[in-house]
């Protein structure tokens, strides 16, 4: 058998879908303001570490470039000694005329 609802819970069903109809974050434009508010920084953190991963690898990459163009200037030093002494060597010969 069916019954009308009373004033007071047709007033009450009012009210309550109004109060979730305002507060219902999930739908309104504000959370989806703050979940891309979050979703960028997010974004900005994982390419912030990730720069941070690409600089210390420059580092380290530029470190070893570093040490091959040392070895390489030691290299070249010790071989212009060589020559510069090899030069010198010839020259002390003295040349018969």
């Amino acid at each position: 058998m069916y019954t009308e609802p009373s004033a007071k819970s047709l007033i009450f069903l009012h009210f309550f879908s109004l109060f979730f109809h305002l507060f219902d974050f999930t739908r309104s434009d504000d959370f989806a303001v703050a979940h891309s508010y979050i979703n960028a920084h997010n974004r900005r953190r994982e390419i912030e570490s990730r720069d941070l991963v690409r600089s210390s690898r420059k580092v380290v990459d530029r470190e070893a470039r570093d040490k091959k163009k040392a070895k390489k200037t030691i290299l070249s030093r010790s071989s212009v000694e060589r020559t510069t002494t090899r030069r010198y060597f010839w020259h002390s010969i003295p040349r018969s005329r």
